[in-house]
């Protein structure tokens, strides 16, 4: 299951606290990231750019 959510506000952020709390702890997604997103939080931009530079190895950008 995922928790996805429209933006990080007050409400949403208190619904994810509780369920952590509770030991419902799913991958959280926002989709509009305003920047400030907790680790245990990313946004769509951020978990495909991870996937992608994962891809990539480091050796093509040594020198």
């Amino acid at each position: 299951m995922l928790n996805l959510f429209d933006s990080y506000t007050l409400e949403s952020k208190d619904l994810h606290s509780s369920l952590i709390l509770s030991g419902i702890d799913n991958p959280t997604m926002i989709i509009n990231d305003d920047g400030w997103l907790p680790d245990n939080v990313t946004s769509p931009i951020q978990y495909f750019l991870k996937k992608r530079w994962s891809k990539i190895s480091w050796e093509t950008f040594i020198f």
